[in-house]
């Protein structure tokens, strides 16, 4: 306790280095790329864990942010407090974009799974974006000849009768 009184700014340095590990979701959550509909194979961040840790870490920073500056054992404990609190809003930025990067690249990896299993599945002609949009039936439907099942009934006449000359 005693080189927390005489030191503060070994606690801040101490802060900022416990701090590199957050902003976990600027790190590891990425969103779709730009341009995505038009690649075939892309990756972005999935995962739901980097901004859970991120919202997990900045509650901890803001609530000893708030039991730091009611402090009276801690010499200067503005100066700490403030380093905790910006650390806490600067990891809260962190998760914040998390939640949003995540959603948004699990949308564009469905669209691009739907967009390849149609790919897939259409002949060249309309399979590929260069080459124009699919029938707006797919499969087309199939042309069937119209052969009647019977044949007609042959008409069984008389040769004409001869004419009297």
């Amino acid at each position: 306790m005693r080189m927390l009184k005489r030191s503060p700014v070994l606690v801040v340095a101490a802060t900022l280095m416990v701090s590199s590990i957050t902003g976990c979701s600027f790190i590891f959550s990425e969103g779709p790329p730009n341009r995505h509909e038009a690649l075939i194979h892309f990756n972005c961040g999935e995962s739901f864990a980097p901004p859970i840790v991120d919202t997990a870490l900045s509650g901890i920073m803001l609530l000893s942010a708030a039991s730091i500056r009611n402090s009276n054992k801690i010499e200067n404990p503005s100066l700490i407090a403030g380093t905790y609190l910006a650390m806490g809003i600067l990891t809260g930025a962190s998760a914040i974009y998390g939640y949003t990067a995540v959603p948004s690249c699990k949308e564009a990896q469905e669209l691009r799974l739907a967009r390849n299993v149609r790919q897939q599945s259409l002949p060249p002609p309309y399979g590929l974006p260069p080459y124009g949009q699919p029938p707006p039936t797919w499969p087309p439907p199939s042309f069937e000849l119209k052969t009647p099942a019977t044949p007609p009934p042959a008409t069984t006449s008389a040769p004409p009768a001869p004419s009297p000359k």
